[in-house]
Parts: structure tokens; C-alpha cells; sequence
């Protein structure tokens, strides 16, 4: 509650007039209705014994909290929302200010602020100051050097994009340095500033690693889920996700040999001999096609270390020795 609510508050909870409040205190009535209507506060010096009054701590009657809930920053942000949409900006902007200047230390609560004041001020260019501007920029910068890794990563997801709209792509770039090197949208918010700069080639290359970076999580997902599926015999579900696994190697371009070896583990599961049999021989006779990604135009702009042939003629020799001591062997007896 804000000063005046809580005066007010505790003052009814001990059912004293506003006119016994403030003989209580030495000073007049309309100093007290002053108090409860916001417009003046108390002189410092009555904080103390205004607090003893009403029998309640100093913090209690300036609301002071050491830390805000999720839940009441969620509340302070919808509320916000409201006041932008349905009060004049002026008017919901001096709200939303008091609101962070009561809880200077609340990064999370200064990031919603930031980023309702600034999708507000994208949508209403009328409204924009030199002044506004600079306070959220402010307090995306200040949030950058938060303990909290998700509000400086949503602070700076957000200077990025101001300064992308801006066409400030030096210091859009700049802002790149708080993202994880591990984060794939560094690359890809590169990789638009190469786009928007010239710089096609750069921009491609950076484009085609993300693609084949996608490729290699998606496709262990996958694995990963289809391992859960055949170990809960769930062998429906397996042949959905299979059949998912040779469609995505074929549209990344990985190659026949990932097209097939994906589905030798269903083949096994569902005790198909004949079937598991015919896999494991082309994957053994298309083993060349193992790199032949290397070679698909949606990676040209990659570099990738020549095919190894001595691995190759080794994986395959491997292969064909498995198959023959050990695989067809199981195969055969189940």
C-alpha cells in the first residue's frame, strides 16, 4: 500500500478520526487529511510517533519490503498495463516510475516496466521523448549487469532489437557480447546484422551453422525419444518418430546413410529379421554417403574437414563384422 492508504488504514482499524489522529500528534486535521489524500506526507520527524499511534513498525508504515513475490510483480505489471491502455501516458509513465523508485533493487520489476514502456512507446511514436527514451534505455543497461541470467538476457534481447530499429547496428552488435557464445541467437542476431550491413556471404555462413546445429538437436531428440519409445514397447510411437527421422535427414540433406541407419533400431525392436537384415546392408553399401552433407549447397558456405577414407574403409569393415558375429546372430535367434 502507498503511504496515504496505509495512514488511513490503521487509523480505522482503531477507529480514531482523522481530528483525534492529529491531536494525538500536536499538528492540525487538515495536515492528516492532507496525509491520507497523497497530497503531503508527514514531516520526518513524525514518522516515529505516527507509527506508535497506529502501533506498527516504521516498515510497515512506509510498506517498506525487502524483496517483491513473483506474484506481486506479476500484479505491478498488469496493473502498468492497465494504466498504459486505459489512463494518458503522462499520467501511467509517473506511475510506473514511483513503482521502480520504491523498489530500486527489484530487477525483475524494473525489466517489466522497461519492456511495456518500450513496446508502448513502439506502437505510439507520438508519445516519444529524448527523455522517456533514455529512461528505458537506462534500465535495460542497468539490467544488463543483473545477478539474474533471465533478466539479462531480456534486457539484452531488448537493447538489441531498439538498436536494430534504430539502424545502430555498431551497438547492436556491441550488445551481442551478453549473449552465451552457447546461445544459438547470438549467431542468428548476427548473422541479420551481417544481412542488414552487406555482408551476404558472412551472413550465409553464420545461417547454414545454425541450420546444421539444428539439424543434430533435433535429430537426437528424436533418437532420444524413440529409445523411450521401444523400451516401453511402444513400437506405434517408434514408427512415428522413425519415419520423422529419415524425413528430416533427407530435407537437411545429411545423406542416404542417415536416412537409414535412423530406422535399424525399430526393425530390431519390432523383431523384423528380413527388414533389419536389408538396413543393415546398405547401410554398410552406402557408408561413402556418411559426409555427403559436405558436398549438399545448404551448407556451401561451411568448411568441413575432408572425408577420412581409412575411417570410412574401417567404420565399414567394423560394420560388416558386427553384422556377421554379432547382429545377424541375434537377429536370427530372436
Amino acid at each position: 500500500m502507498e503511504l496515504k492508504d496505509t495512514i488511513r488504514f490503521y487509523r480505522k482499524q482503531k477507529n480514531m478520526t482523522q481530528e483525534e489522529m492529529a491531536s494525538a500528534l500536536g499538528i492540525s486535521t487538515p495536515a492528516v487529511n492532507k496525509w491520507e489524500n497523497g497530497i503531503s506526507c508527514p514531516d520526518i520527524s513524525l514518522l516515529a510517533p505516527l507509527a506508535r499511534l497506529l502501533e506498527i513498525s516504521l516498515d510497515t508504515l512506509l510498506s517498506f519490503e525487502r524483496q517483491l513475490s513473483n506474484k506481486d510483480i506479476e500484479n505491478l505489471a498488469k496493473e502498468a498495463n492497465h494504466r498504459l491502455q486505459h489512463q494518458s501516458f503522462d499520467d501511467a509513465w509517473k506511475w510506473m516510475l514511483q513503482k521502480v523508485h520504491m523498489y530500486p533493487n527489484c530487477d525483475s520489476l524494473i525489466l517489466q516496466m522497461a519492456v511495456l514502456a518500450n513496446a508502448f512507446c513502439l506502437t505510439h511514436e507520438e508519445i516519444r521523448t529524448s527523455e522517456i527514451e533514455n529512461q528505458i534505455h537506462n534500465w535495460f543497461n542497468h539490467l544488463l549487469q543483473s545477478q539474474d541470467e533471465t533478466v539479462r538476457f531480456h534486457a539484452a534481447t531488448s537493447l538489441y532489437h531498439r538498436f536494430l530499429n534504430d539502424g545502430q547496428y555498431n551497438q547492436a552488435e556491441e550488445i551481442l557480447q551478453f549473449f552465451s557464445t552457447q546461445n544459438p541467437l547470438r549467431k542468428q542476431y548476427q548473422a541479420f546484422l551481417y544481412e542488414k550491413t552487406g555482408k551476404t556471404e558472412e551472413a550465409l555462413k553464420l545461417y547454414e551453422e545454425l541450420l546444421f546445429q539444428e539439424y543434430q538437436l533435433i535429430s537426437t531428440i528424436f533418437a532420444s525419444m524413440n529409445a523411450i519409445s521401444i523400451t516401453q514397447n511402444d513400437l506405434q510411437k517408434s514408427k512415428i518418430l522413425t519415419n520423422k527421422m529419415v524425413q528430416l535427414a533427407r530435407i537437411f540433406e545429411m545423406g542416404r546413410y542417415h536416412e537409414v541407419a535412423c530406422q535399424l533400431d525399430l526393425a530390431t525392436a519390432d523383431k523384423d529379421i528380413a527388414k533389419a537384415e536389408e538396413l543393415f546392408k546398405e547401410m554398410i553399401e552406402c557408408i561413402d554417403t556418411i559426409s555427403s552433407f559436405t558436398s549438399s549447397p545448404l551448407y556451401q558456405h561451411m568448411s568441413f574437414k575432408p572425408q577420412d577414407t581409412d575411417f570410412i574403409q574401417d567404420l565399414k569393415q567394423k560394420l560388416m563384422q558386427s553384422y556377421q558375429q554379432e547382429f545377424h546372430h541375434q537377429i536370427s535367434e530372436s
